[in-house]
């Protein structure tokens, strides 16, 4: 069955990736050290880089679903004080397992208190309705995530110190909470949506869902 992987950094899809949204930049092979919790990417890489006076380096993780579609993932590592890199987070795909993988570092972009919401870039490599709209709907997710912090930051008080999800003191009768549950609510219809696409592909069905 289909199963979503991380590439080296010498596969030619990772080529592939880096030539069509990174033109010119280095793709390295970051090891894995460490299983930080899976999805808690910047949590990790900032508890860690503070404990080994390292710091937090931000960039993509290129990943693939053979034959259907090449992922660069944004991704937070670790840079130690000697310049070695290294990945601290598990693997975010079920059934992965890979001591390093292919990474571009995006050395302009630094990690502040709240995660940042950057969409995934995708190469899709079939003519799959259901890839299609899969796709789509990761983009979307975490672009409509990155609108609701956005709003989160301009009207509330962050009152914890490294906030995923963001908490905040909020007055409920604030007029930014009703764009905030909107935003909640086309995440999780989203998010349901996709969530239904990545079972069946795991299960080899790319049929498209019903409207």
């Amino acid at each position: 069955m289909p199963q979503q992987q991380v590439l080296s950094a010498q596969d030619p899809l990772s080529i592939q990736i880096r030539d069509e949204f990174f033109p010119g930049s280095d793709i390295i092979e970051v090891p894995r050290f460490g299983d930080g919790p899976s999805g808690q990417c910047y949590t990790n890489a900032r508890a860690l880089a503070e404990k080994c006076n390292g710091r937090p380096l931000l960039g993509w993780m290129l990943t693939s679903l053979t034959g259907h579609f090449g992922e660069a993932l944004h991704h937070a590592v670790i840079e130690l004080p000697t310049g070695e890199i290294l990945d601290v987070t598990a693997p975010a795909f079920e059934g992965a397992d890979y001591s390093s993988a292919a990474f571009i570092a995006d050395r302009q972009q630094k990690l502040g208190k709240i995660d940042p919401c950057v969409p995934s870039k995708f190469i899709q490599l079939d003519n799959e309705r259901a890839t299609e709209e899969y796709i789509a709907l990761t983009v979307d997710r975490m672009r409509l995530s990155g609108r609701m912090n956005e709003i989160f930051i301009e009207h509330f008080e962050i009152n914890d110190r490294y906030p995923f999800p963001p908490s905040f003191s909020v007055d409920p009768r604030h007029p930014a909470l009703s764009q905030i549950r909107s935003l909640q609510e086309q995440i999780n219809r989203l998010q349901h949506r996709r969530s239904q696409y990545f079972r069946r592909f795991m299960l080899g069905n790319f049929e498209r869902l019903p409207s």
